[in-house]
């Protein structure tokens, strides 16, 4: 077992590198890579910073350590209708293809790209724009020989005061289902997996095991986080795929 921590929170008080030396100082043997935090040092007027994305990789490399898995950018896409939300929307898709690309660059093996909750639409909706989103990310990835990652989300009830509620792939039947759809949509098999974030489901007030548990049959590991912490544990359990 691996156990792994994002670089963003550490990032912000001591730079990537510095983040990458002080949490293997700490212990951690592998690593997760915030493409999710657009005011990362990673990005240079927008873009990836290909040269310091290099240098991270020799770091890590040089302490011996890996990476578990990167997370894309995020949101994915804005729905608060507020006018930059369009170019926002028109430019992310592009970034996301991005952050995949740096995967293989920076010799990480998956990334997370969230899937997003649609307002207003059916579940059946839901999963049919969520399949045309994800489309082009799992091409990349396939061309790249990364996987994609779907994670388990929770949100916020409008009519509640913000109350958080469950949300797309919050529970480990939905997050399952999605995955499989994803690899035989795409016919992408070993480019689609999970990330079971237990923080998450705590959230929404699900019980962790029993989101591994129903997740877990349809990837080929499993990837369970905290809100912080993120541990890699390879499984044996039977795939759906096979």
């Amino acid at each position: 077992m691996r156990v792994s921590t994002p670089l963003s929170l550490v990032e912000n008080r001591v730079g990537i590198l510095g983040a990458i030396n002080l949490l293997l100082d700490a212990g951690f043997d592998a690593l997760d890579m915030p493409f999710h935090q657009k005011g990362s040092e990673l990005y240079k007027e927008g873009q990836l910073n290909i040269e310091l994305l290099r240098e991270c990789r020799k770091v890590v490399e040089a302490r011996g350590a890996v990476w578990n898995q990167a997370h894309a950018l995020f949101p994915v896409i804005r729905q608060t209708g507020a006018p930059e939300d369009e170019e926002y929307n028109r430019i992310t898709p592009k970034l996301i293809e991005e952050n995949i690309r740096m995967c293989e660059v920076v010799g990480i093996p998956q990334i997370v790209v969230h899937p997003i909750a649609f307002a207003g639409v059916s579940p059946e909706e839901q999963l049919a724009r969520n399949i045309t989103y994800f489309r082009p990310f799992v091409h990349v990835a396939k061309e790249c020989g990364v996987r994609v990652l779907v994670e388990n989300m929770w949100g916020h009830h409008r009519d509640l005061k913000g109350r958080i509620v469950e949300n797309v792939c919050s529970n480990g039947t939905e997050l399952a289902h999605y995955s499989d759809v994803f690899a035989r949509e795409f016919d992408a098999p070993d480019n689609v997996g999970v990330l079971v974030d237990v923080g998450h489901t705590g959230l929404v007030g699900l019980n962790a095991d029993d989101m591994i548990r129903e997740s877990a049959v349809s990837v080929f590991t499993a990837f369970i986080c905290t809100i912080m912490i993120f541990i890699t544990i390879p499984t044996s359990f039977p795939s759906s795929r096979r």
